[in-house]
């Protein structure tokens, strides 16, 4: 943010002091109200903002990243779902085949059954 001397005339001095300084100094004394008081009181509440932004921002760019991470996990379970779902569809396939292969290995025993069900 830019600021100049006239918006906040002592903005260098309670910059080089410090936030700490400056809310002891003149929040001590809530009576107080000549121009340093009052540019102090709007210094303050400026720092306030500041540190809220500055929050804001931070909690902005923690949402996008976990905003993005979560399209990721969502992307990743898509593929694997479709992954599961052919494997599924295989593992079907091979227990059709493995059933088939064992009635044609045993064909010979299931004709002597269905004779003998059939007497």
């Amino acid at each position: 943010m830019e600021y100049n001397e006239k918006d906040f005339p002592y903005y260098n001095e309670f910059e080089k002091r410090g936030e700490d300084y400056v809310r002891q100094t003149f929040t001590s004394f809530p009576d107080r109200n000549d121009s340093v008081a009052r540019s102090a009181r709007s210094w303050l509440e400026m720092k306030l903002v500041e540190r809220e932004v500055a929050a804001a921002s931070k909690r902005d760019a923690r949402e996008e990243e976990t905003l993005a991470i979560a399209k990721e996990a969502n992307s990743i379970a898509r593929s694997q779902a479709a992954s599961a779902s052919r494997a599924a569809r295989y593992a079907m396939y091979a227990a059709i085949i493995a059933a088939i292969a064992a009635i044609s290995a045993n064909k010979d025993q299931i004709n002597e059954l269905i004779k003998f069900i059939v007497k």
